[in-house]
């Protein structure tokens, strides 16, 4: 079921679907704050609050053991005033973004900076929720790569500086990764190689992949659209304005408008399913590929 409720008059800042019995989307409306729905009829499953504490206080066990969904789920980023939190599926691991090219990783209970070499700041992160492989585009656009607390090394992916700052995903268990500039889409392997690079003809605001990699979606900053596309070959796959997904979406409140037209995605993501959920202003919809426009696939001739 394709489903959209407007949950704020501010933009929401960040949405997470979260495996689970029931399977929950997390809408974050700030750093502190989180709703929960089940994804399958957008039904109110509880929110979730935080105070943060000092790292060096009493409290932060506790502080780290309440980031659980009330399905059960770690929940796989959280902002403080201090860092940024990423925390792997089994919250065993937990990757600190402090600011700049500063990195720490909270293993088995001890902190390991991460070694940045060049970089000065970071623009990007990605996070491996399964073994711990973080991903970090710098200054100049360089993808540095962590095993855990081992620096693999920094590769040059040919991106350049634009519009729109770049994008980075990973998939679960580091199989591959994917970046972005606003004018182009690559694909890389766990050793920084490019296996797939695409050209498009658009700005791409932002981009995200499923956790198994096998799917890519793109919000083209020019016209609204939502293009998927295949993570292994980078090949499109279907494609669907944003307006459209939202106007075809059974809408769970008796009384809701629609955004404006000119209105850009907040926050966007999916899952392995086929299911995208997307935020513009205040309104979330969560929908499935099934509802976008499939694409002609390229077919050898014989």
């Amino acid at each position: 079921m394709a489903w959209r409720l407007h949950l704020t008059n501010q933009a929401i800042q960040r949405l997470d679907i979260l495996p689970g019995k029931p399977t929950l989307l997390a809408a974050w409306t700030s750093r502190d704050r989180a709703w929960y729905f089940e994804v399958e009829a957008g039904t109110p499953a509880g929110e979730h609050r935080h105070q943060a504490v000092s790292r060096q206080s009493d409290q932060w066990r506790d502080f780290l053991a309440a980031l659980v969904a009330p399905n059960g789920a770690y929940l796989p980023f959280i902002r403080t005033a201090q860092h940024a939190i990423y925390t792997t599926e089994d919250g065993r691991m937990r990757l600190f973004h402090v600011g700049g090219s500063e990195l720490l990783v909270e293993l088995e209970g001890k902190d390991i900076q991460l070694e940045p070499g060049k970089a000065q700041t970071y623009t990007a992160l990605a996070f491996d929720r399964l073994l711990g492989m973080t991903a970090a585009l710098d200054e100049k656009l360089r993808l540095t790569l962590y095993q855990q607390h081992i620096r693999v090394g920094t590769f040059d992916l040919g991106l350049h500086s634009g519009d729109y700052p770049p994008s980075l995903a990973v998939a679960r268990g580091g199989t591959v990764l994917f970046a972005a500039d606003d004018r182009q889409l690559v694909a890389v392997d766990a050793g920084g190689v490019v296996r797939k690079r695409l050209q498009v003809h658009y700005l791409i605001r932002r981009m995200i992949c499923s956790p198994n990699g096998k799917m890519v979606t793109v919000e083209d900053a020019e016209t609204g659209v939502l293009r998927v596309y295949n993570g292994a070959d980078l090949t499109p796959l279907y494609q669907r304005h944003t307006l459209d997904l939202l106007t075809e979406a059974a809408q769970l409140q008796l009384l809701a408008d629609l955004p404006p037209a000119h209105a850009a995605l907040g926050a966007l993501t999916a899952d392995d399913d086929g299911r995208l959920a997307f935020a513009i202003a205040g309104i979330i919809c969560l929908s499935h590929i099934k509802h976008m426009n499939p694409l002609p696939r390229p077919q050898r001739l014989i």
